[in-house]
């Protein structure tokens, strides 16, 4: 038994004689009752209105079940005639569309609807192509336009459907690219916070060996000091090793007489000469520098006037002075470079008999330039790896002694430039 219609027909107005009627809902084609519910009503506000409808027609509350093409097939199938649900609709697509046909209400002819049509599709807004569309398929000559009204809006919705779902495939493929870029970023955020914390166990084991070198070498420097003060503080004991001593011969047999500031200049060739005021040194100074340093306490020969003593502690330069005035000779001092320029020790060296280098207190350049300068002038240079007031008198002793158990010798004569 087929179930009554929800919507009971109601009786077609009597056809109007006069050609200026606009024509209804109903009485427009199946096909422009598609378009009209897709394009002009949403899915929800649709079923809503059909649901008033109905709930009217049977007073009681009603509610539309189904999907959206469910709802949208129900109200198409029932728009060919005119009910209470076609009417509603109608009065409403007028409501909405009242200007677009007040704007071509005065329109005489089928080109000028064809020319608005047209004006319509290229401005390209789908709301006023709409409502153009309702406007000039009720027109009283909409029948002439029908035909292609219908067949440009279907190609406009088809192509807007191609375009909406190439849209969506592309937003698809975005989507996708976006989660796989997602879980790579993970995987590499994963991995920096990996290294991070490996970079960091690492920078904390360097600081570790860091701090320790640094306190193994504060101890280091503690010992150093340690042992350098309890030498100076007894000039009098022995050193553990004795010192290094290097007496550069001359690279020339030069022989030059020496002046005694007593002689007369027509005596000069009677003077002795270095190397034979060296002879006269007593034998007792050729003593080991743990022996009696009563050796060194014997006037120098007058040849060395000068010693200069590179280097060595601060202190103890005082003790040094004394110990070379009284053996008659003048002391001259330069640290070495710590705090003294460089340039000041050639003045030194020039003036220098004997050159006493303390090398654990000076720098490299100091060091090299008494080297080169005593192996190009001859000058004696006696070496001490440690510095130490007892180890610079034995120094002094153990050089005085091979002097003058050495072989006579001249040495450049030094009076003229410095005497």
């Amino acid at each position: 038994m087929p179930s009554p219609d929800p919507c009971p027909e109601v009786s077609p107005e009597p056809q109007a004689t006069t050609p200026a009627r606009r024509r209804r809902l109903w009485e427009l084609p199946p096909e422009a009752h598609e378009l009209l519910l897709g394009l002009c009503f949403e899915a929800e506000d649709l079923r809503r209105e059909a649901a008033r409808v109905l709930g009217r027609l049977h007073h009681a509350h009603c509610v539309l079940q189904g999907s959206a093409s469910d709802v949208l097939y129900s109200v198409a199938h029932d728009l060919p005639r005119r009910n209470a649900l076609s009417d509603r609709l109608q009065a409403l697509l007028q409501l909405r569309h009242a200007a677009a046909e007040k704007a071509v209400r005065a329109l005489r002819d089928e080109a000028a609807l064809r020319a608005v049509w047209q004006e319509r599709l290229q401005d390209g807004d789908g709301e006023r192509i709409v409502a153009a569309f309702w406007a000039l398929l009720t027109h009283p000559l909409g029948p002439a336009v029908q035909k292609r009204l219908l067949f440009d809006l279907k190609a406009r919705c088809w192509q807007h459907s191609r375009a909406v779902d190439a849209q969506q495939e592309r937003r698809r493929a975005l989507e996708a690219r976006v989660t796989a870029l997602s879980a790579e970023q993970h995987k590499l955020q994963a991995r920096l916070n990996e290294a991070l914390c490996g970079h960091q166990s690492e920078r904390q084991a360097w600081a570790l060996r860091q701090a320790q070198w640094n306190g193994e070498r504060a101890r280091l420097l503690a010992e150093k000091g340690a042992f350098a003060s309890a030498a100076a503080a007894t000039p009098g004991a022995p050193s553990s090793r004795p010192p290094v001593i290097t007496d550069h011969p001359p690279p020339t047999a030069r022989k030059e007489r020496w002046r005694h500031p007593a002689t007369p200049h027509g005596a000069a060739a009677q003077a002795p000469t270095r190397g034979d005021v060296g002879t006269a040194m007593p034998t007792d100074a050729a003593a080991t520098l743990d022996g009696a340093p009563a050796a060194t306490e014997r006037p120098m020969p007058r040849p060395l006037r000068h010693v200069l003593c590179v280097g060595g502690v601060q202190h103890a330069v005082p003790h040094y002075r004394e110990h070379v005035e009284r053996l008659g000779a003048r002391f001259e001092h330069h640290d070495g470079g710590l705090e003294d320029s460089l340039p000041r020790l050639e003045g030194h060296l020039s003036r220098a008999d004997l050159v006493v280098c303390q090398a654990g207190c000076i720098n490299h350049e100091a060091y090299h330039r008494i080297k080169r300068h005593c192996a190009r002038t001859g000058t004696p240079c006696v070496y001490l790896e440690r510095p130490s007031l007892s180890r610079f008198e034995a120094a002094i002793g153990v050089h005085l002694s091979e002097r003058g158990a050495a072989a006579p010798r001249s040495l450049p004569d030094r009076s003229a430039a410095h005497g």
